[in-house]
Formats: structure tokens, sequence, C-alpha cells
């Protein structure tokens, strides 16, 4: 099964995140919120936190699609052309996949993809906020692992994705 995550959604989230967390603080007026202007050095992070997510899903994927460069600007908010982030999930566990389940493995792709790359954005200027990204992209990522492997386990009885 083929999934291919939306950078918009994935922009969309880091920049919605990144403003409801300064107004949440008390020293909102201290935090610069991230802008369209800081397209090109997230969609760089995006991409290795994809790659990253994509090693930790291991056996599951059998194939990915990442590019290698940066589109022109005013990406990814044009529509007709879009970064590409997409894996191909190895058949076994995409099978038995509904298209409620496909679409919640793509949102929580989008999210781990989102929220690892603020992680980076605010390790220095906010850590407890980078941190609980971490932990969010973690569980989002496990949460993947595991559900893939339910319905790898239900395609194919007595059968594990060679994780321990």
């Amino acid at each position: 099964m083929l999934v291919r995550l939306n950078s918009k959604a994935i922009a969309d989230e880091i920049m919605a995140l990144s403003a409801l967390r300064a107004v949440a603080r008390d020293d909102a007026g201290s935090q610069p919120l991230l802008t369209r202007d800081s397209l090109p050095g997230l969609r760089v992070v995006m991409r290795m936190v994809f790659a990253e997510a994509l090693l930790g899903l291991g056996d599951f994927v059998e194939d990915c699609g990442i590019d290698e460069e940066d589109p022109e600007l005013p990406l990814p908010y044009d529509e007709a052309d879009v970064l590409l982030l997409e894996v191909s999930l190895r058949d076994g566990a995409a099978g038995a996949m509904t298209a409620g389940k496909a679409l919640a493995v793509k949102r929580y792709l989008e999210h781990v993809v989102a929220a690892g790359t603020l992680g980076w954005v605010a390790t220095d200027a906010d850590s407890s906020f980078a941190e609980l990204l971490q932990r969010q992209r973690e569980g989002a990522l496990a949460a993947l692992k595991d559900t893939l492997a339910a319905l790898d386990a239900d395609v194919q009885p007595g059968m594990r994705s060679g994780w321990p």
C-alpha cells in the first residue's frame, strides 16, 4: 500500500503548534513564530525526520520516495507540486487495512514528521516543548508499529515483523 504524505498538512501542523505554543506561554512575545519564510529550512528537516521514521518502521517498509531537492517556493502550499514523502508498506500489514485505518496511518506519519521537525526547531529555544514533541513522535511511531504488527498478525498468524 502506497502512503503519500501531504507536506502542506505537515507544514500547517508545524506552524499551528508553533503559534499555539507561543500564545500559551507567559513569555509569548519573546517566542519567534514560524512563518512561510521558514519553509525552506523546515522542508530539509521534514525529509530527514521522514527518513528516520521509515527506518523506525523497519520491515514494514518496502519502498519509499523522498525528494532530494527543494522545489521552488511557495511550496508546499502549491497543490500542483508538493514535497515528495511517500512510503510503500509491506502487503501483509497493508492488505488488511480498511480505508479508515489507512487514513489514520497517513495522518500518524504526518504527525510524526511534524512533531519531529518542530522538535528539532524548538530544541534550543524551548527544550521542554522539544521534549514533549519527541515523546509525541515516539508514541505515534510506536502506535504505528503496533498497528501494523497487529494487522500483519491477522493476515499471517504466528509471523512477526522482526521487531523484538
